[in-house]
């Protein structure tokens, strides 16, 4: 059990923070010199540029939401490149190859096919006069090359990206998403979730005195009775409902498009059938369930955290048992003090010596 979980960035973050990080450092200088040489249109447009990816960084530094700050930086990296030419002439052409790249890592390669072919147009139109023909095409033809280069290198990534995600995103024994999809889940969640009227809920499950399973009988019957608790639960479940293993023997069922009383009665359903499984019969594996429905406004990790608390106390109450999360409480300080109410329906008590 694992009462404090920790959550990593996602590599769509860290992008976010490095490429506006990045670009805000190396035009910070631009913007004053530009500033202090009075060339006030350009100086404008490189400080409201700095002001922008710094508010980006820091907009998914606090939230970790990433899907609008990625489109908005892109566009914004397509608005600097175009306007610098616009005001300072072909001379600033060269800051459309990093631009470039950079979109190429904020959005898919579709996205940014479009987005750089609408920057290299108007680029094209802005220096139609200025530029001489061979100079034009030279600008034109390695501009074309840079975009088909990254968009090879994108796609192959994202290929890999792809065949990782099978192998890093699953659990290997049960075949389950694992801890790191389930991080994911709540990112997505967090960012996704906007109708109030929606019902959804969360089942976190725990296999009872699993670790004498594995003394008493070998870590390979252990792992068999994983596999078989997992099938019986795939049973039960409708296609976007998915199975997480966070722990050892730890599981999370999420989401469920049920109110709490709704996933309650799921949640017994869930532990009877496992009560009455060969895997009790030869092992003495029962589970206990806590499950809590999603509060509006409430962040993916406090739903998580009353869940967990609500499978606590159903292992207080003697295991083999559900129990329901209180609602979620206005503050963290709230939590600490009295983070749960729950209401836990007994079963026959089983020894509660180990938990």
């Amino acid at each position: 059990m694992n009462p404090h979980l920790k959550f990593e960035r996602s590599a769509k973050e860290y992008v976010i923070l490095a490429l506006s990080l990045a670009a805000s450092i190396g035009m910070l200088p631009f913007a004053v010199h530009r500033i202090a040489t009075q060339d006030w249109g350009i100086a404008v447009l490189d400080t409201f540029s700095v002001s922008a990816m710094l508010c980006m960084f820091a907009y998914v530094y606090k939230t970790r939401r990433t899907e609008t700050a990625s489109w908005l930086l892109a566009l914004l990296f397509l608005a600097t490149e175009v306007f610098t030419v616009a005001l300072k002439g072909p001379g600033q052409i060269v800051w459309s190859f990093p631009a470039t790249v950079g979109i190429y890592y904020l959005v898919s390669a579709p996205k940014a096919i479009v987005i750089n072919f609408a920057g290299m147009t108007a680029i094209y139109l802005l220096t139609l006069k200025s530029l001489k023909g061979a100079e034009q095409g030279a600008f034109l033809v390695s501009l074309f090359a840079t975009n088909v280069f990254t968009i090879v290198f994108a796609v192959r990534n994202s290929i890999q990206k792809r065949e990782l995600e099978k192998l890093t995103l699953k659990d290997p024994l049960t075949g389950v998403n694992n801890r790191r999809a389930f991080e994911l889940f709540l990112d997505t969640f967090d960012t996704l979730k906007t109708d109030p009227h929606q019902h959804a809920s969360l089942i976190i499950f725990d296999l009872d005195h699993f670790k004498r399973v594995n003394d008493q009988h070998g870590h390979v019957a252990g792992d068999k009775a994983l596999a078989k608790i997992v099938t019986l639960v795939h049973t039960q479940l409708h296609h976007d409902e998915k199975l997480y293993r966070i722990g050892g023997e730890e599981f999370v069922i999420a989401p469920l498009n049920l109110d709490l009383a709704a996933a309650f009665d799921f949640a017994e359903r869930l532990r009877k059938i496992i009560e009455h499984s060969s895997v009790n019969d030869e092992l003495g594996l029962t589970v206990s369930l806590g499950v809590a429905d999603y509060q509006n406004a409430e962040a993916a990790r406090d739903w998580l955290h009353r869940a967990d608390e609500a499978l606590y106390e159903a292992k207080r109450a003697g295991r083999n048992q559900c129990a329901k999360a209180g609602r979620a409480h206005s503050s963290s300080e709230a939590v600490a003090q009295d983070s749960l109410t729950t209401t836990v329906e007994q079963t026959e008590p089983q020894s509660a010596q180990e938990y």
